[in-house]
């Protein structure tokens, strides 16, 4: 771009081209160097800089992840002393930050900053905590592995592994027990899941989609680890659910570090293979209609009698529709 003036305030002028013709790079602040070493630096006070908008300071993390750089020391220590002041910005604002990064591609360098820098609390609207972050790092293990079958997460995912990792930390007398896992899940969504998707969902200002994504996860978290103790109906209606695969991948997050939960983890798979070969959600064989037909009076029984038939049809026992007519004419 072309040469401007002002080049004796750094705050200002970091590199830039001299003309259009030599290209030179003018750099007065030794930027040069900071690329070359992966080093993000405030331009003169950090202080300073961050004041003109707390909003940097997110930014400062998601660039640092977007290049994979450090942030100089001074910068780091300035944002944590201004961390506070990041309620000052409107909610849209750190939301669509926060998003970014999790759509970037160093999404755990970006969680792993945020606490380092206190920045998680004013993000999230709680109190900080350094968090183990176990299912964030399995999550980019998983990533790196290639052990999903999909390699595209959403950054719902990579929030709700966090959201977990904060409030529901994986303790060592839990990860070898997946039922343990499943009680201590559904403990937490009982006592504490809903308020806590309010509070986030005015936090970071997410859309009714994003708040669709975390109720169908998590509704279908404690029964993918409680896969051993469903029915083969239930299993189907499961495998079949918008929340399956953002809960088999929080799944995958806790078994990823233990041998015997990474057996369970790939007999649970053989076995969604041999389910997935004959339909998981096929048409139902009888409706509403065909209760009418029968004499029956619509009513809170419908829907008992037609998801028994339904349960009956995955499971096999109904195979064709005068079957089905059959037995609801006998219930």
């Amino acid at each position: 771009m072309p040469e401007t003036s002002n080049h004796d305030d750094p705050a200002w002028q970091v590199v830039k081209v001299n003309d259009g013709r030599s290209l030179q790079v003018l750099d007065y602040v030794d930027g040069l160097r900071d690329l070359q070493d992966g080093v993000l630096r405030a331009i003169g006070p950090a202080e300073e800089r961050f004041a003109e908008d707390y909003l940097r300071m997110l930014r400062a993390v998601r660039f640092a992840s977007r290049f994979g750089f450090s942030i100089e020391s001074r910068t780091a220590a300035a944002i944590r002393a201004h961390a506070r002041y990041l309620g000052q910005i409107s909610r849209e604002r750190i939301g669509a930050e926060l998003r970014a990064m999790l759509t970037g591609p160093r999404p755990a360098q970006s969680l792993t900053l945020l606490e380092q820098l206190n920045l998680d609390g004013p993000t999230l609207h709680e109190y900080h905590r350094q968090s183990n972050l176990k299912r964030v790092q399995a999550l980019t293990e998983l990533l790196r592995d290639y052990a999903l079958a999909n390699p595209t997460i959403s950054w719902m995912t990579w929030l709700m592994a966090w959201v977990l990792d904060r409030h529901l930390p994986l303790e060592e007398t839990q990860v070898a027990d997946v039922a343990a896992l499943r009680i201590a899940v559904e403990h937490w969504l009982a006592t504490a899941g809903n308020q806590q998707l309010s509070r986030l969902g005015k936090a970071l200002v997410l859309t009714n989609d994003d708040l669709q994504v975390w109720r169908d996860g998590f509704k279908v978290l404690p029964l993918a680890l409680g896969w051993n103790e469903l029915r083969m109906a239930a299993k189907k209606r499961a495998l079949a659910s918008p929340g399956w695969s953002i809960a088999w991948v929080l799944t995958q997050t806790m078994t990823h570090a233990c041998p015997s939960l990474q057996r369970w983890q790939a007999q649970v798979e053989q076995e969604i293979s041999e389910l997935s070969k004959d339909g998981l959600a096929p048409i139902p064989l009888v409706n509403g209609d065909d209760l009418i037909a029968l004499g029956r009076k619509p009513g809170p029984v419908f829907r008992r009698l037609l998801e028994q038939a339904y349960d009956l049809q995955l499971e096999g026992q109904l195979q064709s529709r005068t079957q089905a007519l059959d037995w609801l004419a006998s219930q």
